[in-house]
């Protein structure tokens, strides 16, 4: 699959087997066991729906769904159906994958490395830490300590861990390393040189960090003169270390040490040292992260929460009886608010306006793009009275306000008393999702109205749609966060559910609670994929 500028990428650290994965931002992703999941990892330690990634307004997101293997994000187990917010460089842990994630399309500098595996004067061993007693180095060693438990950005724990490795072990040229994929890529963090006319390539040996990858700290030294091959000794490298940094029981990276021929003040025991402040780093690391994370997780729930507020202050009861109408209403928020509205206006002349509307997005940008654009809507109604009037100029005051990408669908109907019984004059700006219904069957709706989301083309010209309702005729108007919702196999509950559900229903307040017991029994009760609401407005002949 090709990426776009927006789509998320998962690349494997770690695994049963190599897999690089694209979710695209247009739809969901569901990751599981099921072969029916949008990303499918066949192994038992990953449920058959183990979490699911999407993407909404500017920013992407993972909701853990499994209670018994769990989802890990930078090494912190999430909340089951709890969303979290996901970053370019995260890793992300499902059963026994280790992924990085990777947003739209640039692609991560990689770091030079040399292969070296087949140089005859070297060689790459397995090494047993041991930090010894050195007074000075477990000085340095807590010093370290103290300076990476306040450092509040990976640059700088990555800084001060260098130099304290540099420092302890008498290596001269030292980097901070991140895994790119499976294989052998790293990116630079942190590198620090200690000698000036150091200016050469910063090179790093494959064979190290292939070994470090299986989380191992390793150790190169030659074995005699200098290759004449290019290696690592070309360079006149005659040792390095390498030790993995792990993240929630991942490997994520390296430190990275060598020293060139010049060097001759490389003390013993260096690797125990150095694997001492490697288990230092990634332990403040794992920290980093988790603190990193509940900002986000805040700063999520505080928008969530200021839109909710904002939907409910907007609100109107939900039942009641009014002029030529009887009413029923329920709106149910989803793991995100995406701003789904309704509204129930007395005009003049005993005519009532109803409003059901989508605004795209999430969070409290959603949430006051609904409150601003059902506030300006309720206004022009009660000035025209004309669904058509409104809708166009709640269409041009959104488009001129508005982000670019900005936009909701929205139905505007006017009822009001007639001869023949209730008339309905309607304006259907990109929603789509209503019906017609008289007693207990649903007969459509009107060809005439139809348009184009409001906030998109403010010239744009919509038209108005008419109907003549008897007495207990019922129109029915949803938001799509109801038939899209995603039952446990990955299927949508779509239209036709929705529509079983209600087809025996008789009474404007039955069809809203059998719409909610089937989309409940069909999610197994958990929390909805997005808002949804659904309005049922009965004709009422007096």
């Amino acid at each position: 699959m090709t990426s776009t500028a927006h789509d998320l990428t998962l690349e494997s650290l770690s695994g049963p087997y190599e897999a690089t994965f694209v979710a695209p931002s247009d739809k969901p992703s569901m990751i599981g066991r099921a072969a029916t999941c949008d990303i499918c990892l066949l192994h038992d330690g990953v449920s058959r729906r183990h979490a699911t990634l999407m993407h909404r307004g500017n920013d992407w997101y993972v909701v853990n769904h499994s209670a018994r293997a769990g989802t890990y994000l930078n090494g912190v187990r999430l909340e089951e159906s709890k969303p979290s917010v996901v970053a370019a460089s995260d890793l992300l842990r499902i059963g026994p994958w280790t992924f990085r994630v990777r947003v739209g399309l640039a692609a991560p500098v990689i770091a030079a490395t040399i292969d070296d595996a087949r140089a005859s004067t070297q060689r790459v061993e397995r090494a047993s830490p041991a930090l010894g007693r050195s007074d000075r180095r477990l000085k340095l060693l807590g010093d370290c300590l103290a300076r990476l438990s306040t450092a509040a950005e990976e640059t700088v724990l990555a800084r001060t861990a260098l130099d304290s490795a540099l420092e302890g072990t008498g290596y001269a040229r030292g980097a901070v390393l991140r895994r790119v994929g499976s294989g052998h890529d790293v990116q630079i963090v942190e590198s620090v040189r200690r000698h000036p006319q150091d200016r050469g390539p910063f090179l790093f040996s494959q064979s190290l960090v292939t070994q470090a990858a299986m989380g191992e700290l390793s150790i190169l030294t030659t074995t005699e003169g200098f290759s004449a091959h290019q290696s690592i000794a070309e360079l006149r490298i005659h040792s390095a270390i390498c030790a993995p940094l792990f993240l929630g029981g991942s490997v994520e990276g390296y430190l990275y040490l060598d020293a060139r021929g010049q060097e001759t003040s490389v003390q013993g025991e260096a690797a125990g040292f150095c694997d001492a402040i490697a288990r230092a780093y990634g332990l403040s690391l794992s920290n980093l992260k988790r603190i990193e994370l509940q900002k986000r997780q805040h700063v999520l729930e505080q928008d969530i929460q200021a839109a909710r507020e904002a939907q409910e202050v907007m609100l109107p009861a939900p039942r009641g009886e009014i002029g030529p109408i009887r009413y029923a209403m329920e709106m149910r928020p989803g793991l995100f608010v995406a701003g789904d509205l309704f509204d129930v206006i007395e005009l003049r002349d005993g005519k009532i306006a109803v409003s059901v509307g989508d605004v795209a997005g999430h969070g409290l940008g959603s949430g006051m793009l609904m409150a601003l654009m059902q506030s300006y809507l309720h206004a022009q109604l009660q000035t025209t009275a004309d669904p058509l009037a409104a809708v166009h100029a709640v269409n041009r005051y959104v488009s001129d306000r508005s982000a670019g990408g900005t936009f909701a669908s929205l139905w505007v109907g006017v009822f009001a008393p007639s001869e023949r019984g209730v008339s309905l004059a309607y304006v259907d700006a990109g929603h789509g999702h209503w019906m017609l219904r008289k007693g207990g069957r649903s007969v459509g709706v009107a060809d005439a109205a139809g348009g184009i989301p409001i906030g998109i083309d403010p010239e744009h010209r919509y038209t108005v749609g008419a109907l003549c309702l008897e007495a207990g005729d019922r129109v029915v108007v949803y938001s799509d966060g109801l038939i899209e919702q995603k039952g446990s196999d990955g299927e949508m509950f779509g239209f036709d559910r929705l529509l079983a559900a209600i087809e025996l229903s008789m009474a404007a307040a039955t069809d809203v609670q059998r719409a909610f017991a089937a989309i409940d029994q069909f999610s197994g009760g958990g929390s909805l994929d997005d808002d949804a609401t659904v309005a049922s407005i009965e004709a009422v002949v007096r």
